[in-house]
């Protein structure tokens, strides 16, 4: 069962209201995909996301930064990663399949991506939705989110493959 946040506090007050905006957001955005792929895009974000903070944020082999209020996950670190990870994935597949296969301009929305989600996390940092220990730190995370965002516009290209080809207007 999931714990109910220590207190609720700032941290807890920047999820909800993204986890009010990102769904709002993404239904009033014309629909660039079917529901299939739209689902495998937010599907790929929840497990990639829990592997990569399980591995590098909580579980084993490091334990590198907290989420939230604890070092065990609350009700909130489920909200982050069924509603804001994949919907803030889902946006990312969203721009990107303005290019296709165009590779130097997803390379370059990769890095301007990559940019703007670092400077999503310092504010989430400042809000104490994030705590770093031992050696991590925002560049850290930085670096990784390049990594996660190519890995993804891989994903989001192979799935657009799949699709039968339908006009966006």
């Amino acid at each position: 069962m999931l714990n109910p946040p220590v207190q609720f506090d700032e941290n807890e007050w920047l999820v909800l209201v993204t986890m009010i905006l990102l769904p709002l957001l993404m239904y009033v955005t014309p629909k660039r995909f079917s529901s299939s792929t739209a689902i495998a895009i937010m599907l790929y974000n929840i497990a990639f996301s829990l592997c990569t903070d399980c591995l590098a944020g909580s579980c084993f082999p490091w334990d590198l930064y907290d989420t939230m209020d604890t070092k065990q996950y609350d009700l909130f670190d489920f909200f982050i990663y069924v509603i804001q990870y994949p919907i803030y994935g889902y946006f990312f597949a969203w721009f990107l399949s303005f290019w296709k296969e165009n590779t130097g301009m997803s390379l370059l929305y990769v890095v301007i991506w990559a940019l703007i989600t670092t400077f999503l996390e310092w504010i989430a940092v400042q809000f104490h939705v994030y705590q770093y220990k031992q050696d991590w730190d925002i560049n850290h995370s930085a670096f990784f989110y390049l990594i996660y965002f190519l890995l993804e516009a891989k994903f989001v290209q192979w799935l657009l493959r799949q699709e039968p080809q339908k006009s966006f207007s």
